[in-house]
């Protein structure tokens, strides 16, 4: 079973994924779908990253779905995340 982590963009909110999260589970996976402090203008991406990695926390086999303004989250996460997160595309 996949963890997939769905990071929105720009205005983070989680709710952007509600219409993926249930094909994921009817599909047997896990969906995360992050809520991100897009109206906190003091929040960067480093900020971002430590919530989504949070999120991950001790997952294994993590998919990290990143739209639009996540895609400048999502490395970074990559970068730190201790999950072996599925980004070997963005290497």
């Amino acid at each position: 079973m996949a963890s997939f982590v769905l990071v929105p963009g720009a205005g983070g909110m989680a709710w952007y994924w509600h219409r993926v999260v249930p094909p994921i589970h009817a599909a047997g996976h896990a969906a995360i779908a992050v809520d991100l402090p897009g109206d906190d203008r003091h929040a960067g991406l480093a900020a971002y990253a430590e919530i989504v990695a949070r999120a991950i926390a001790e997952r294994r086999d993590v998919v990290l779905v990143a739209q639009s303004l996540a895609g400048f989250t999502a490395p970074l996460v990559c970068l730190h995340a201790p999950c072996g997160c599925s980004c070997s595309s963005m290497r």
